[in-house]
This record gives C-alpha cells, structure tokens and sequence, in this order.
C-alpha cells in the first residue's frame, strides 16, 4: 500500500514537472513569477488530476496506465490550470498595455 501511495506521488510529481517544462519552453507560455510558480501550478494540477480521476475512474478507466497510475487526468489537468494562468496574465498586460 504504502510502495503504490509513494510511487503514485512521485509519477504525478514527474508528470507536473513535466507538464511545466513543456508549458514554459515548447509553448513558450509564461506565468508570473515563472518557472518556480509553473512547476507548483503544473503539479498541483496533477495532483487535482489524480484527484479527478478517482472520482471519475468509471469513465476514464480504458486510457493507458503508467505503473498503474493514469496520467491523463495529471497531464490535461496540470495543463488546463497553466494555460488559465497564463492566459490571466496575458490579459493583464494587455490590458495595461492599453492604458
């Protein structure tokens, strides 16, 4: 119990870390105070998607296990809460850019 709890926090930790990498550098999106903050969002995000799909385990059950972790909820979760950050900040500065 204890090995799958641990190993489920590390892949969904590594799948925030990643999330934040791709975000930031293959997206090239930006988010106040940058990459320290995009990785917290990223894996908060994961961990929310974790979350998610415990709850919703009957509908998402047929997508692709890693080490028995699902890391599609991870990914789109972690994703979705980096691209509504950015897209604040974004709208911010155009905002202000228009003043």
């Amino acid at each position: 119990m204890h090995t799958q709890v641990l190993t489920t926090a590390l892949i969904y930790l590594a799948t925030g870390l990643f999330v934040a990498i791709v975000y930031l550098y293959v997206f090239r999106g930006s988010v106040p105070g940058g990459a320290p903050v995009a990785l917290f969002i990223a894996v908060v995000g994961s961990f929310l998607g974790g979350v998610i799909e415990t709850a919703f385990s009957h509908i998402i059950q047929t997508l692709q296990n890693v080490a028995g972790v699902n890391l599609f909820p991870a990914v789109i979760t972690g994703t979705v809460l980096l691209m509504a950050l950015g897209a604040t900040t974004k709208l911010k500065s155009d905002t202000h850019e228009h003043e």
